[in-house]
């Protein structure tokens, strides 16, 4: 957190943040078009529900078998995810590097999900979390227009 923002009015602050996820938010459809439908409450949902997280290498962004919180987004640096046979639906170990601009435990934003693979950050790399929980509340609130 950077203390400064703390001194400036709350609709500024909104917009900012705003402006840091936009850009990441929109190479997702949903978001696309939710922009479109309802800009505020995109807005609303960037201040209550988006976290940018930064991995060292070495760090895990989540666990086999542990519940989501989450839908990611790759910003920056090298990620690598990884499966097992007793863990998940595949019949030998599956690795694959991750880029940017890639969404990881999307389905987290729509049902409960427990993760079937690892993920771990081979350098350090920069991600945008979306907080299922306060995602869904906001997708719950009367005045929603995308799900109305």
């Amino acid at each position: 957190d950077i203390q400064a923002l703390n001194l400036v009015s709350l609709a500024l602050r909104s917009q900012l943040v705003f402006e840091l996820c936009r850009p990441h938010l929109l190479t997702h459809s949903f978001f696309l078009v939710w922009e479109q439908v309802d800009k505020p409450i995109m807005q609303k949902v960037c201040m209550e529900c988006m976290d940018f997280c930064v991995l060292a290498a070495g760090d895990n962004l989540f666990l086999t078998g542990h519940d989501a919180v989450g839908a990611y987004n790759t910003l920056t640096g090298k990620l690598q995810y990884e499966q097992e046979p007793k863990s998940s639906m595949v019949t030998q170990r599956h690795v694959q590097k991750i880029d940017p601009c890639v969404w990881l435990s999307e389905a987290a934003l729509w049902c409960h999900w427990t993760h079937t693979g690892t993920v771990e950050s081979l350098k350090t790399s920069q991600v945008l979390l979306i907080k299922a929980e306060h995602f869904v509340k906001q997708l719950n609130r009367s005045d929603n227009k995308v799900i109305r």
